[in-house]
């Protein structure tokens, strides 16, 4: 994956069918790639941001229970689905 802006998620901690919101910190995503994997570093799901904006979001259904990164270029950060 190639290198993306910077990004937080909210929240957290995520209930089951919910949505995982991704915001830029720094300017706009622009085709950026994204995956989740669990914590077992196996990816789960693969996306792309398909226009250019400041945040979106990604739904969890069908995530089990448990510990996932989310990761887009060179970052890395852990969300839970419970």
């Amino acid at each position: 994956m190639k290198k993306t802006k910077t990004f937080t998620l909210s929240p957290e901690m995520v209930p089951q069918n919910a949505t995982l919101l991704i915001q830029c910190t720094d300017n706009k995503f622009k085709s950026d790639r994204y995956a989740i994997s669990n914590i077992a570093d196996r990816v789960i799901r693969k996306g792309q941001v398909a226009i250019l904006r400041n945040e979106f979001y990604v739904s969890m259904g069908g995530l089990d229970n448990g510990d996932y990164w989310f990761e887009m270029g060179d970052r890395k950060e852990k969300f839970t689905v419970f």
